[in-house]
C-alpha cells in the first residue's frame, strides 16, 4: 500500500534467482528499530512499474510497464472493512 494504491506482485516479479535450484527474495526489510513494517523494495518493485518524478509538485506518478503485465498489478485501494 502507498498512498491510497494497492500493489500487487507475484512471485515471479520479485524472486530472484542465484544459481540453479537457488533463489532469493527481492524485498528486504529496513532494518530500523521501531519500523518493523517497512520494507526496502527498490529496483525490484521499479523494474515493473514506469515512473515519472516531478520535481515542480514532489510527486512520483507510477504505472505498470507493459512488459511486467500480468505479474504486477496497482489499483485505488477501497477499505470495505
Amino acid at each position: 500500500m502507498m498512498s491510497g494504491y494497492r500493489f500487487e506482485l507475484k512471485p515471479e516479479a520479485y524472486l530472484m534467482s542465484s544459481e540453479p535450484g537457488w533463489c532469493y527474495v527481492g524485498i528486504e526489510g529496513s532494518g530500523i528499530k521501531g519500523m518493523d513494517d517497512f520494507y526496502l523494495v527498490g529496483d525490484t518493485f521499479l523494474r515493473h512499474f514506469y515512473s515519472v518524478y516531478n520535481f515542480d509538485d514532489n510527486t512520483i506518478g507510477l504505472g505498470v510497464n507493459k512488459h511486467s503485465k500480468g505479474l504486477v498489478s496497482m489499483s485505488l485501494y477501497d477499505n470495505l472493512d
